[in-house]
């Protein structure tokens, strides 16, 4: 089951996360618009939910599930990657602990090193630890027994406790350099709401349609957007970045995908593009920005001017990386399954 207009939203929340990066210069922008960290939490738990919804009533092995869902993130992960390590390189800045750890995607396990090399690659570490819990988890969600709503409370007090361990016992903050931000156990739980929330959304429809229309996706769109606004004043009490925003971007996801068919404009083939090379853009804008500001950007001057050059550069990098890249070699791994 694809839930397309879901994938504008991958798409709105990675352009978040580049302007978080490299845009956040510019005053005039609203707040929601440079909250890169929350739309990590974002796709965490977005991940979760497609992963629910795929794997439902399918019976399939640790082995099998690992070696599909590091096939397809690894080519682009790699590719971004190599680009990174080559600038280093020849920067006299490449280190063999920085390398090791991002080739397997171990960074964010180590203090001090979850932003080495290819910064965003540090969500890809955490993913990583979510594919290798997820059979156990989603196992045990859909284990008999199991009622929707014990596990949505359950769900909500392992996320609970995180926040709590975070905020009050360790402070959110461990060893100097904000380590639980990246930590991938911290993050653990907005995958799992996510889980349940793909499990709410095909067995509880008749429940979910009381949140059908426009109205309620303009609603939540609102209120995200409010929340997100206030992120700031948020954060001198909790680190709204540990994950914080999971329920809301889980409410979100299903509101989103409970109208599905009403936002058919969503769902046009260039918005689907640009959804699915969404990977590609989190992943190769430092790579980008890294070549623009060695060439063009000193010349334009124009700190808005130069900020669209880079983002119209990295769409359309980050759209030719996915069709003459991504998607050739997922079709030859997906060949090596099927053989």
């Amino acid at each position: 089951m694809k839930i397309l207009a879901l994938t504008h939203f991958r798409f709105t929340a990675a352009i978040i996360v580049v302007i978080f990066h490299f845009g956040r210069e510019l005053n005039y922008l609203p707040g929601f618009l440079i909250r890169g960290p929350e739309m990590v939490t974002f796709f965490f738990v977005l991940s979760g939910f497609v992963l629910s919804i795929a794997y439902k009533g399918r019976i399939f092995s640790s082995t099998e599930f690992m070696f599909s869902r590091i096939t397809r993130i690894a080519p682009a992960y790699f590719m971004a990657l190599s680009l990174v390590v080559f600038s280093s390189y020849i920067q006299g800045k490449l280190y063999t602990s920085d390398f090791l750890l991002s080739i397997f995607f171990l960074q964010s396990w180590v203090p001090g090193y979850a932003l080495v090399l290819n910064s965003p690659g540090w969500s890809l570490s955490v993913e990583m630890f979510f594919y290798v819990s997820f059979h156990f988890i989603f196992h045990f969600v859909n284990s008999n027994g199991r009622s929707v709503s014990v596990l949505c409370l359950q769900s909500f007090a392992v996320w609970l406790a995180t926040q709590v361990i975070g905020a009050v016992i360790l402070d959110g903050d461990w060893r100097g350099d904000n380590f639980l931000s990246y930590f991938p156990p911290m993050h653990l739980p907005g995958f799992i709401l996510g889980i349940v929330g793909g499990k709410l959304f095909i067995e509880q429809p008749a429940f979910l349609k009381r949140f059908r229309g426009l109205g309620f996706v303009v609603a939540c769109l609102l209120f995200c957007a409010v929340v997100l606004e206030y992120c700031q004043v948020i954060n001198a009490y909790v680190n709204t970045a540990n994950g914080l925003l999971s329920p809301v971007f889980l409410l979100l996801i299903l509101v989103v995908a409970i109208n599905n068919d009403e936002l058919g404009f969503l769902k046009n083939r260039k918005m689907i593009l640009l959804g699915e090379a969404s990977y590609a853009l989190y992943l190769f804008q430092v790579p980008v920005h890294g070549v623009l500001k060695r060439t063009v950007l000193p010349f334009i001057g124009n700190d808005t001017l130069s900020f669209l050059c880079y983002l119209v550069v990295l769409v359309l990098v980050s759209v030719s990386v996915h069709v003459f890249f991504e998607k050739p070699a997922n079709r030859f791994f997906r060949s090596l399954i099927k053989n």
